[in-house]
């Protein structure tokens, strides 16, 4: 009963002072808050919602499968790895017999504990894993089916794997695959850019390739995020991925290789390590091959092609994934990890008193320019000669640019200040703070105004706001009121909180940015889902759909518990719901559950849509 009380009289405190916000007096505020309370309480969750509710998707187990190599030489040995990810139940039911293939005991499971970074929110992280060797027996493509899982009491079911055993690796000294970019240490939240360089000898004839990647999207600890987008004047082709699907990949000027002409490809991925430990990049290898002989045409010769194939392999590699160090860490830290530059400039040096003053600051650089924390002008004392109106931002994968709506209040005010953005170099490795340079400006006091200094023999209380004056009235000003005055003053007050309420909660400013970008989500939304190939952009446009719907930065949705949000926004069981069954999608995708034929189907396109509209239905 006392979690009860507490629960329906820090609402009824909270709305009061929503209700104080439009001009009303505490006195009038405190009933209207009761009322409003008692209406969100009995509408939310029972007694014990926050207990009941479902937990965030994002809190949910994850569960992944990869190789340690898509292709082996026949009798070498590969690994299997199955990974739970958010939970301490977990057990490994079964492993599928696969003909061809022998398969060792299990091994595990093996816990390891970990610290994760996700949009500037910490937590701890705990993961089991097996793993189990395995030996083909013949030369062939082997389907390994989806392994069974039993987690927290239920089962979960792995996606397939393709392993391809071959009888000779040759062709290492026909092609290239090498890899740039891979950092043997990085520091969590910190992005790195990876490049994969291939091709092979123009001679050859070759025409067909395959990147056979075990670790694409299902690498743990490790998000993909935007990054340097694609030139206009490049030349891109389709080769396959892991034998299953397709990839656009960028074609380069032939290259000179061992002293002859070489037809040489990259493709490019942005990443960001969120959580510490070790990330494991399991043995690639790029296929390439050519047409020998051509099989047979027509219902009565189903003759296959033969095909040479040629191999180059990359070994595994792994990157070891630093803490932030938790010493020195400033109280106002942003969580940007980089290295940033701050670029400032105006649109206006010389202002009257109160007159805004655009100040726009981009802060650059090679770190998560998407996902830190703006700094708050409003809070820092060398502003206090400045109101904040408001600020816009929009972020890039190499920049940050925010735009101060500042106005100052004083004549006196001669600059406005650097304003400091709390880092974590990982160059030199410590915390350090980036300022943008003091911006001189002329104020001029407002004509025939007055200071802020009591006048001789007046108060100590100056002029705040010029047109309320702080004299106290006498009592010979004062006039009696009718007696239905009080009773109809409390009644229109009432009825215009009421009016003002909904008419903000409905449209809020239409001129503001956030208000436009809250209209266009859905439309953007649906716009974007059809441009997107692949499950990282669909992932980062899905957050930037609740992030546009709730004001917020883009990357405020990544890691957040949405049990959490709810009770500090005091939202609904419906809403809770709708953004759970939401992210739980978006969940998928980082996950790669679907495989690349439903990603790009046109119904899961919808379905995520659906989902969308849930959410709005719900009230976001």
């Amino acid at each position: 009963m006392k979690i009860v009380t507490e629960l329906f009289f820090s609402r009824a405190r909270r709305c009061a002072g929503v209700a104080s916000l439009f001009g009303a007096s505490w006195s009038m505020a405190l009933p209207v808050s009761l009322v409003l309370a008692t209406v969100a309480f009995l509408t939310s969750a029972t007694v014990a919602a926050p207990l009941a509710r479902p937990s965030s998707p994002q809190d949910q187990p994850k569960v992944r499968a990869w190789l340690s190599a898509g292709v082996v030489k026949l009798g070498g040995q590969v690994v299997l790895n199955v990974e739970v990810e958010g939970t301490e139940r977990g057990r490994l039911l079964s492993v599928p017999e696969v003909p061809g293939l022998a398969m060792g005991r299990p091994q595990g499971p093996h816990v390891q504990r970990s610290f994760q970074l996700l949009g500037g929110r910490s937590r701890n992280s705990i993961t089991l894993s097996w793993s189990l060797a395995m030996r083909p027996s013949r030369a062939g493509e082997f389907t390994i089916p989806p392994l069974k899982v039993e987690v927290d009491g239920r089962e979960v079911t792995t996606e397939a794997l393709l392993l391809k055993a071959v009888e000779d690796l040759k062709g290492a000294e026909l092609g290239v695959f090498e890899v740039r970019g891979l950092p043997e240490q990085v520091y969590e939240g910190q992005p790195f850019e990876l490049e994969l360089r291939f091709g092979w000898d123009r001679s050859l004839g070759i025409d067909r390739a395959n990147l056979i990647l075990p670790w694409w999207g299902s690498i743990p600890g490790l998000l993909e995020v935007e990054g340097q987008p694609a030139s206009l004047a490049a030349r891109y082709v389709e080769i396959r991925l892991n034998t299953r699907q397709n990839i656009r990949v960028e074609e380069l000027p032939p290259e000179e290789v061992r002293g002859r002409p070489y037809r040489m490809f990259r493709l490019r991925r942005r990443y960001m390590a969120t959580r510490t430990g070790e990330l494991a990049w399991p043995g690639s290898t790029f296929e390439f091959g050519r047409v020998t002989e051509r099989g047979g045409i027509g219902f009565f010769d189903a003759r296959p092609d033969k095909v040479e194939n040629f191999y180059v392999p990359l070994p595994e590699r792994t990157s070891a994934v630093r803490p932030i160090p938790k010493e020195g860490r400033p109280f106002d830290y942003s969580g940007a990890v980089g290295t940033f530059q701050a670029a400032v400039s105006t649109d206006r040096r010389d202002v009257d008193e109160g007159e805004s003053i655009k100040v726009t600051v981009t802060w650059s650089g090679d770190g998560n320019c998407e996902f830190f924390t703006v700094p708050d002008p409003s809070r820092l004392a060398s502003f206090s000669d400045f109101r904040l109106y408001g600020t816009s931002e929009r972020r890039r994968w190499d920049s940050t640019r925010v735009v101060f709506d500042l106005a100052p209040i004083s004549s006196g005010v001669t600059e406005i200040p650097s304003i400091p953005l709390e880092i974590f170099d990982t160059t030199r490795e410590r915390f350090t703070s980036v300022l943008t340079e003091a911006v001189p400006i002329r104020v001029r006091a407002l004509a025939g105004a007055g200071g802020l200094e009591a006048a001789p023999g007046t108060s100590s209380h100056g002029l705040d706001i010029r047109d309320i004056q702080t004299t106290p009235v006498t009592v010979l000003e004062r006039h009696a009121l009718p007696a239905f005055w009080t009773p109809a003053s409390f009644g229109f007050l009432l009825v215009c909180w009421f009016g003002g309420r909904t008419l903000v909660r409905r449209r809020g400013d239409p001129a503001a940015p956030a208000a436009r970008r809250r209209r266009r989500a859905r439309r953007v939304l649906a716009r974007e889902l059809r441009r997107s190939t692949d499950p990282a952009q669909r992932t980062r446009q899905l957050y930037a759909f609740l992030a546009a719907r709730s004001g917020e930065a883009p990357g405020a949705w990544l890691g957040r518990a949405v049990d959490e949000w709810a009770e500090d926004n005091c939202a609904g069981q419906e809403l809770v719901e709708a953004i759970g069954e939401f992210l739980l999608l978006v969940t998928n995708l980082e996950a790669g559950v679907w495989s690349a034929r439903q990603l790009g189907s046109e119904v899961d396109k919808r379905d995520l849509l659906r989902a969308a509209d849930r959410v709005l239905g719900a009230g976001l």
